[in-house]
């Protein structure tokens, strides 16, 4: 599976068995969809948590090591979520409130970075396809798995799907370019590359109003050794700027659901939640990994 995926729960303290990955750069899944802040989901220690937006009010909603990458619904009703068993992957779902959980992907290739459509019917996701990773998308109960992402192309890793269903953010992992970001849309067509640049590029997030992207990045010859930070850009792949400093390493963020506020997963630390700009930071969960935050 992805090395990138068992860099960052390695550091974490939390397990995620797999084969080896083919990316150096974080990936998540998922989107933020607009509406009010609601509580965070994250990767602890023993399985997935929800938290209040101050770190308060923490319950376990799913127990084991095992079970990563949270991805909440636009309704803010159900969660996306990878777990791992027997060094294979696959996609569950279950309700806000950890219960009626439900199998969407089997199968000997595995399956995970789940992203919901803002419609909340469908589900993209990344598949372990021949001959490398691919984007795939399926209805929100499993069926009708379709390929999105070409047979011929860079490998695909954390889509993310645009507030307005249009496109899909994604990394796309060039054999001389590195990891980089790139657009694609539902139907598998038009695929943009936002970024070439001499980083490696991770963890692409929309922000609510579909303008902006906040991703991780690091030099591209740093990138093993997990000297990432925060960047945002523009939709188009402009205007790309750092918002954390070189003290620490960041290797994820999420925007809230207004826009204000990112949580970003920090290395050594867990979430701290921090003003768009990069300001007014707040730790919100010691030693959690793998931030969403629920839309109500």
């Amino acid at each position: 599976m992805r090395k990138c995926l068992s860099i960052i729960v390695g550091m974490a303290a939390v397990a995620a068995a797999g084969a080896a990955l083919l990316s150096d750069a974080p990936d998540r899944a998922g989107a933020s969809f607009p509406g009010a802040n609601g509580r965070i989901a994250y990767v602890g220690e023993k399985g997935i948590y929800v938290t209040g937006s101050k770190g308060h009010g923490q319950t376990r909603h799913l127990a084991g090591e095992r079970r990563t990458a949270p991805d909440w619904s636009p309704s803010g009703h159900r969660i996306a979520y990878e777990r791992y068993r027997d060094e294979n992957a696959d996609i569950y779902k279950m309700k806000a409130n950890g219960k009626h959980k439900v199998l969407l992907t089997h199968g000997k290739a595995a399956a995970f970075d789940p992203s919901w459509s803002p419609s909340g019917k469908k589900i993209a996701f990344i598949r372990a396809a021949a001959p490398g990773n691919a984007i795939f998308k399926m209805r929100s109960n499993g069926a009708r798995k379709r390929r999105v992402t070409p047979k011929v192309g860079p490998y695909a890793y954390a889509p993310a799907w645009s507030p307005d269903g249009d496109r899909i953010a994604y990394v796309c992992d060039f054999v001389h370019r590195g990891a980089q970001i790139c657009t694609i849309r539902p139907d598998g067509t038009h695929r943009r590359i936002l970024t070439d640049t001499g980083k490696s590029m991770g963890a692409p997030d929309w922000s609510p109003d579909g303008k902006r992207i906040v991703v991780s990045a690091a030099k591209r010859h740093h990138a093993e050794r997990l000297n990432f930070h925060i960047y945002v850009m523009n939709a188009d792949g402009s205007r790309l700027h750092r918002v954390t400093g070189k003290r620490h390493f960041d290797l994820m963020a999420v925007w809230s659901p207004d826009g204000r506020k990112l949580a970003v997963f920090r290395l050594g630390r867990g979430i701290v939640k921090m003003n768009a700009d990069g300001g007014n930071k707040r730790l919100v969960v010691a030693g959690g990994s793998w931030p969403a935050w629920q839309p109500r």
